[in-house]
C-alpha cells in the first residue's frame, strides 16, 4: 500500500507567511481536485492567526513539482467561521485559490478530498520536517494508524509521528475504494503528549467550506471568505485619487507654468493614467471582502 502513496509526494508544496523575512514561517499545502475544481488545502492557522485575530501577511505558495521556482500569491481563502471567531481546532482547515495559477499544469498531481469517512484508518502524512534547523528539501512521508482522542473522538484524530515542525497543513492520505484520498491536514500536538500529531476530522462542516470554495454554493453563514485584492485595491484608489486631483501641480514640476497648452495636455494624460491604474486593479464583478 505504501507504493500507492509515494507518487502523492508530488501533490504538496510550501506556504510561506509572516510580516518579514526574519519572522517568516513555512508550512505545507496540498493540491486537491474537487469535482474538477483545483484548489489548495492547508491548515487554517497558516492563514488566520486566532491569537492575534488577524490574517497572516505575505502569504505565498510554491510547489515541489517545479522545484518551488514559482511563488503564487493568494487570491481567495475560505475558512470555517468557528475557526475565525473561536479558534476551534476541529476547524483548522483552509482552502485557497491562487492568483495566475495554471491549474492544468498541476492537475495530474492533485488528490481527491473525501469527507465523513471512518476512524482509525491507515494514513500516510506528508510534510517537510525540520532537520538541521531548516525544512527538508524533499517531502517526507510518515505512515501510521489513526488514533482516536478519548475526549473528542469525532472532532480530532491523531497519528504517531516524531516530526512536528514543518508538518503543519500537510495532507493526511488514506485509501478508499482502491484510490488515494485526502481527509485531513496536520494541525497541532499537545505539550503533554507531543509524540502524536493531530488533525481535524473532515466531516460535513469542513466539506461545506469546500462547497463554497469550489462554487457549489455561493455563500453559507458558517463560511468566511477573504479576498486578498482588498489592500492593493485600496492603495490604488488612494494613488489614483492623488494623481487625478494633483495632476496640474505635478505637471508644473516638469514644465514651466507659462506652457499652459503643454500642462493641459499633460494633466489630461495623468488623469487617464490614474483612472487606468484603478480600472486595472478592479475585479469584475467587483466585490469587497473584509
Amino acid at each position: 500500500m505504501k507504493n500507492m502513496f509515494e507518487q502523492y509526494g508530488k501533490c504538496i508544496g510550501k506556504i510561506e507567511f509572516g510580516p518579514s523575512k526574519k519572522e517568516k514561517q513555512v508550512a505545507v499545502v496540498s493540491i486537491i481536485n474537487y469535482n474538477g475544481v483545483i484548489l489548495i488545502a492547508t491548515a487554517a492557522h497558516c492563514i488566520y492567526d486566532t491569537y492575534k485575530k488577524k490574517y497572516n501577511d505575505n502569504v505565498k505558495v510554491s510547489f515541489g513539482i517545479d522545484k518551488f521556482a514559482s511563488k503564487y500569491e493568494v487570491d481567495r481563502v475560505f475558512l470555517h467561521k468557528s475557526w475565525v471567531e473561536d479558534g476551534k481546532l476541529q476547524y483548522d482547515t483552509a482552502f485557497l485559490l491562487l492568483k495566475n495559477f495554471d491549474s492544468k499544469k498541476y492537475i495530474d498531481y492533485a488528490v481527491t478530498p473525501q469527507f465523513n469517512m471512518g476512524v482509525e484508518l491507515d494514513y500516510a502524512i506528508i510534510g517537510f520536517p525540520i532537520r538541521f534547523l531548516s525544512p527538508t528539501k524533499l517531502p517526507v512521508i510518515y505512515y501510521g494508524k489513526g488514533i482516536l482522542h478519548k475526549k473528542y473522538p469525532n472532532v480530532i484524530q491523531g497519528i504517531s509521528c516524531k516530526a512536528k515542525n514543518g508538518m503543519s497543513g500537510g495532507p493526511w492520505l488514506t485509501v478508499s475504494n482502491n484510490r488515494v484520498v485526502q481527509n485531513s491536514v496536520s494541525s497541532f500536538s499537545f505539550k503533554k503528549d507531543n509524540k502524536i500529531l493531530w488533525g481535524p476530522y473532515w466531516g460535513s462542516e469542513i466539506e461545506s467550506v469546500l462547497h463554497v470554495a469550489s462554487g457549489i454554493h455561493n455563500e453559507l453563514p458558517t463560511v468566511v471568505e477573504k479576498k486578498y485584492f482588498l489592500l492593493s485595491f485600496i492603495f490604488c484608489i488612494i494613488i489614483s485619487a492623488i494623481v487625478c486631483i494633483f495632476a496640474a501641480p505635478l505637471m508644473t514640476i516638469f514644465v514651466s507654468a507659462k506652457e499652459t497648452a503643454v500642462i493641459t495636455c499633460g494633466v489630461q494624460y495623468l488623469r487617464v493614467e490614474g483612472s487606468f491604474l484603478l480600472r486595472n486593479r478592479m475585479p469584475f464583478p467587483a466585490k469587497l471582502y473584509t
